[in-house]
């Protein structure tokens, strides 16, 4: 049977281990002064991302210019990328959500347009972090990277628009999967893997 003094130095060393441990998590935090700096609309948002993660602020994809892009690579190839651009709505707070779908029509237009070989799968409502939401997930045969052209090879996609709760604007996310993300379906993409930690965590 342990003793008082075993025991007591167990609790310390499992103390200190829990002290001295080393997340595998990074927190962002976009402000409207940083936002500005970076010659979009201002817009405040915060969210937790894995390390495995390279961030990107203030860079372009295809026709939109973004907040914000995470990629993630495994040899040299798309493991799953997040990116994160503004979202232009008016009206009260019913009126946004009840104008998620029409406004979903542009969205499904430009990506066919940026996305080589792009097919819709399904649209619909969804959560982010405790926001209601309007989603699209699609496939590709290509995903467009920041500053690197495109990834060639097949490519799992949602597309999400976000209104920020009582203010006018929000966010449009993205979250690409590419081959080696492993994932057996796109509805699968932020639902598991290194971007389902953003959309959980996501705020305003």
């Amino acid at each position: 049977m342990p003793t008082l003094s075993g025991l007591l130095a167990s609790f310390a060393v499992a103390a200190a281990l829990a002290g001295c441990g080393v997340s595998s998590n990074k927190s962002f935090k976009m402000t409207a002064e940083r936002a500005d700096e970076l010659g979009m609309t201002p817009i405040s948002f915060k969210f937790d991302y894995s390390k495995k993660f390279k961030e990107k602020t203030g860079v372009d994809l295809g026709d939109e210019r973004n907040y914000v892009v995470l990629t993630s690579k495994r040899d040299d190839k798309l493991r799953e990328q997040v990116s994160v651009g503004y979202l232009k709505t008016t009206g009260d707070e019913s009126l946004k959500i009840a104008g998620l779908p029409i406004l979903m029509e542009r969205y499904k237009a430009m990506t066919e347009r940026e996305y080589p070989g792009y097919r819709f799968l399904q649209e619909g409502w969804t959560k982010v972090g405790n926001m209601n939401a309007y989603q699209l997930f699609f496939t590709a045969d290509a995903a467009p990277m920041p500053g690197e052209g495109f990834n060639e090879g097949k490519t799992q996609g949602r597309l999400i628009l976000v209104p920020r709760p009582g203010l006018s604007g929000g966010v449009v996310i993205t979250v690409l999967a590419g081959k080696s993300a492993g994932f057996e379906r796109a509805t699968k993409v932020g639902v598991k893997g290194l971007s389902a930690t953003v959309l959980e965590s996501f705020e305003f």
